[in-house]
């Protein structure tokens, strides 16, 4: 029994490695997103009150957060992985003389 060729070639490790890394990069810092957003929770918690969807929007999106500047929003981390996708559609179609 044979294996059959794949139908498109595989990407070389540094091309894989690369994608990798900006996907990898990308989740950290949305993850730092999150970990804030639960700051805030923990925060407002000691402190009392009611607690809003406004507040937690305001939080998912930095408002107000020194470092807001450098992280992407859920819309820019769709955007991103639409980005990748498309380099690794360019990627594949390059090998396949396309």
């Amino acid at each position: 029994m044979t294996t059959p060729e794949p139908t498109t070639p595989a990407l070389t490790r540094a091309e894989l490695q690369d994608l990798l890394d900006d996907a990898s990069y990308d989740a950290y810092r949305y993850g730092d997103r999150i970990a804030f957003v639960r700051e805030q929770c923990d925060a407002h918690d000691r402190v009392g009150g009611p607690l809003t969807t406004a507040m937690v929007r305001a939080w998912l999106d930095y408002t107000g957060c020194a470092h807001a500047e450098s992280l992407p929003t859920p819309s820019q981390m769709q955007a991103r992985i639409r980005e990748l996708e498309a380099e690794l559609a360019q990627l594949h179609a390059e090998r396949n003389g396309q």
